[in-house]
């Protein structure tokens, strides 16, 4: 199951090398990526900046042992560094390996990796039958099953439109409350017949109506808006002076969530510039090799040497 991590594919891969290349000097010294996966990401910066070191983040297991796996075996050790830990306490990750660095480049790819998705015994992917669990941190945490079984009928209502912007979930939480009462709901299938139930899958709809339910209760055990939101006002402090700070996003809450997040540090005291005004996609190849990457969106934001006056006559407007 770990070999698996091997066949990664980084999404936005080029873009991303040419968000650096078109927005930082030739000086950058020290890049976070906070969502290390299979290492492709990673590994990929360093193979295209030479001079470029590297603090990696990753809080699941597999992917950890993974990565220090291939670390060692590609001998990358004096440039990267890849830690344990949840990307959203970067900051104490790196105080408790005594680690002081701001770096020029923090890249987060916010999707699940295909890793994930691939394993069966992970509970992330209807298309097996395996234990409800979607805990990216296996070792620790409240599972799905957790939450099917627990949560009261307005905390999953407010999940499924919060986190799947599924807005007509009564009938299928009226069904998993008299399920659970006859007896607890424990795997992906056992979720998945509650949703065919509910809503049966009509032939020409390429959407699975169980992709919104397993996205949103993922969310909900993840914490995962939470997350992006900490991280992205962590980072903001960190970042040197014309520094940039990357986000690959793989559906519309998350996007929403990056944009708003970013726009309100351009319109704060601390001068930062968006550079993405409309998010950069993967182009038809990448869709082509990789259909997975479709939904991808990359959002750049640079921190900037002073803040940009809305027009050139703002020092003359009137004040009210």
């Amino acid at each position: 199951m770990i070999n698996n991590y091997t066949a990664h594919q980084p999404v936005l891969f080029d873009e991303v090398i040419s968000s650096i290349k078109d927005n930082l000097s030739d000086d950058y010294k020290m890049a976070f990526d906070f969502t290390f996966g299979g290492g492709g990401h990673s590994f990929g910066l360093l193979e295209n900046f030479p001079t470029l070191n590297l603090i990696s983040f990753d809080q699941d297991p597999e992917a950890l042992e993974n990565g220090w796996r291939n670390i060692a075996a590609k001998n990358l050790g004096e440039r990267i560094k890849l830690l344990s830990g949840n990307f959203s306490q970067f900051d104490n990750v790196l105080r408790e390996n005594q680690i002081t660095s701001n770096p020029d480049v923090i890249l987060m790819d916010l999707g699940v990796s295909s890793h994930h998705f691939d394993s069966p015994g992970r509970g992330f992917s209807f298309r097996f039958d395996a234990p409800l669990d979607m805990r990216m941190d296996f070792l620790k945490g409240q599972t799905a099953a957790d939450i099917i079984n627990s949560f009261s009928a307005e905390e999953l209502k407010r999940i499924f439109i919060d986190f799947g912007e599924i807005y007509n979930s009564e009938a299928l939480i009226e069904r998993i409350m008299i399920k659970r009462q006859a007896s607890p709901i424990l795997t992906t299938f056992d979720l998945k017949e509650l949703v065919y139930q509910t809503w049966a899958p009509k032939k020409g709809v390429k959407i699975d109506p169980c992709t919104q339910v397993f996205q949103a209760l993922r969310m909900e055990v993840n914490q995962e808006l939470k997350v992006i939101e900490e991280v992205i006002k962590k980072a903001a402090r960190v970042i040197r002076p014309n520094g940039i700070i990357m986000a690959i996003t793989f559906h519309s809450i998350e996007d929403r969530t990056v944009k708003n997040l970013f726009k309100e540090l351009e319109e704060g005291e601390t001068p930062f510039q968006i550079v993405t005004k409309k998010p950069i996609i993967p182009s038809e190849q990448e869709i082509s090799n990789n259909k997975r990457s479709r939904s991808a969106k990359l959002r750049v934001i640079k921190r900037v040497s002073e803040k940009k006056k809305k027009n050139k006559y703002h020092q003359f407007s009137r004040k009210e």
